[in-house]
């Protein structure tokens, strides 16, 4: 197994590290972790963490580790209605 190699990405203002292994214990599938800072909420875990396998060749023809990250917060945010939910979140309530 490779070590990780890691990322620091920007996210609608969220930083996140993504760490990565194009060859997880030597087959063919790849770890990611997504790792957001002091663990806030991001599209793919409430709690700021993720473990994500995928096939390494799929990440390559994603653009890369990074690129693919986005993606994939990216069609999370979307899924998930993440952008209202967060202005729910973010909202001051009086009750």
């Amino acid at each position: 197994m490779t070590g990780y190699t890691t990322y620091r990405i920007d996210w609608d203002g969220i930083a996140v590290l993504i760490r990565w292994t194009p060859d997880w214990h030597n087959q063919e599938i790849g770890h990611m972790e997504f790792i957001s800072d002091d663990r806030v909420p991001i599209p793919v875990s409430e709690t700021g963490y993720r473990s994500h396998f995928v096939f390494s060749e799929f990440i390559e023809s994603n653009g890369g580790p990074a690129a693919y990250a986005l993606q994939m917060l990216d069609f999370e945010a979307d899924e998930a209605g993440w952008h209202e939910k967060e202005c729910e979140r973010r909202q001051l309530s009086l009750f």
